[in-house]
């Protein structure tokens, strides 16, 4: 078993028991979809002129995205990254954004790949590209603050 079949399998585990806490009825576990065909992996690469990040290649490959993943926030899919209405929605939040992006985590924006964003437009999920000097980092973007940080997408799903 792969390092995202564990994580995936035991982000579900915890998915499943949060709801079960959860007396709002907030939590509603999705599971993910299969992973993403190769072509789609290509083409996001080709998109973007970059090569993704290789955790998040090996995520897409195992899950194709996640609605839902929590609460409302959802990681994009191969297709969503290659649909311009959705990457967009995306690129105007962290235009919104950009002063404390930039500022904030000493990037520029256009560094930053949107890899997920909630339901709300609020939240935005972003991976920092290799001209951020700091390539995979994993930052969580949440109506203007940095909810959090990790250092590989890895660690962004090991919480």
């Amino acid at each position: 078993m792969n390092i995202w079949e564990t994580l995936v399998q035991n982000f579900e585990r915890v998915q499943q028991y949060a709801a079960l806490n959860d007396s709002e009825g907030l939590i509603q576990p999705v599971p993910p979809p299969p992973g993403a065909l190769e072509r789609d992996l290509e083409a996001v690469a080709s998109k973007f002129g970059i090569q993704l990040d290789a955790p998040f290649l090996e995520f897409l490959r195992k899950a194709n995205g996640w609605q839902r993943f929590l609460y409302d926030l959802r990681i994009f899919s191969a297709r969503e990254l290659l649909s311009d209405h959705i990457v967009q929605d995306a690129r105007d939040l962290i235009f919104v954004e950009q002063d404390l992006i930039e500022v904030a985590l000493d990037v520029d924006a256009i560094d930053c790949l949107p890899i997920g964003i909630s339901e709300s437009s609020t939240d935005c999920i972003l991976l920092l590209l290799d001209g951020s000097g700091r390539p995979g980092e994993v930052i969580w973007e949440d109506n203007g603050e940095i909810y959090a940080r990790h250092k590989t997408l890895t660690s962004f799903f090991a919480g």
